[in-house]
């Protein structure tokens, strides 16, 4: 979590830092990306930062004790101009986290995660150069658990196959950021959102001599993500 915090603060001062040298830049640079006509209909993006699952926890028991917190994680977007204040965006990523063993949710495993989605973006533009913006929208999410090749192994051992799967499906993603403008056609790009992804999963237990099998539900996995990253944004 200290880690988490020192990180965010990191991001948090840059932030800041480019709200103060804005003015200033907008003051010596003579590109203009207004009036409207002007304006940049389509974007291209990329992202890269860290992902952490939210407070909930990927099992529904206390996540310190169940999974490491978080990794580096990617993404990107298209997104379209409708208006000066108004874009649509599609966007997708990839969040990867190694999930300890809980006998309540997910067993010892790795955990992936990528959310494809569409979202709606208000844009508030403070000067041709700083725009901050809100997004919110729907995403589907692929998700795919893959046991520990040892605990599989442990398992088989004893004569069993064992199996855990999530279930894919549909979920929701808020968020902020804010693009700086270098020039008419490049932008530097700070992002934040909570990835909303709550499933379904299940399990099952083969006995290798049988075939008997038993399996079970893995209710209300709350496999959502908190990312904050930073980006490069390509706009015609």
């Amino acid at each position: 979590m200290r880690k988490f915090v020192l990180k965010f603060s990191t991001y948090l001062c840059i932030l800041m830092l480019v709200f103060l040298v804005s003015p200033l830049y907008s003051q010596q640079t003579k590109f203009k990306m207004t009036p409207q006509e002007n304006m940049p209909r389509f974007g291209l993006g990329v992202l890269a930062g860290y992902a952490m699952p939210s407070k909930e926890g990927i099992n529904p028991v206390d996540l310190e004790e169940n999974y490491n917190r978080g990794s580096f994680s990617y993404g990107g977007n298209i997104y379209l101009m409708i208006s000066e204040n108004i874009a649509v965006e599609v966007n997708a990523f990839n969040f990867q986290y190694d999930v300890k063993a809980s006998s309540e949710g997910l067993s010892k495993g790795s955990l992936t995660i990528n959310p494809v989605g569409i979202s709606l973006q208000g844009r508030l533009p403070v000067t041709p150069y700083l725009v901050p913006y809100v997004v919110g929208g729907g995403s589907y999410y692929l998700n795919e658990f893959n046991l520990d090749e040892q605990l599989i192994n442990d398992w088989a051992s004893l004569g069993f196959d064992l199996e855990e799967k999530v279930e894919s499906g549909m979920g929701y993603h808020v968020g902020a950021g804010l693009d700086f403008f270098v020039s008419r056609n490049f932008a530097l790009n700070v992002d934040g959102r909570y990835f909303i992804n709550n499933m379904e999963g299940s399990w099952s237990i083969v006995d290798q001599k049988t075939n008997e099998e038993v399996t079970g539900k893995l209710d209300n996995l709350d496999m959502s993500s908190i990312f904050v990253g930073f980006g490069l944004k390509l706009v015609f």
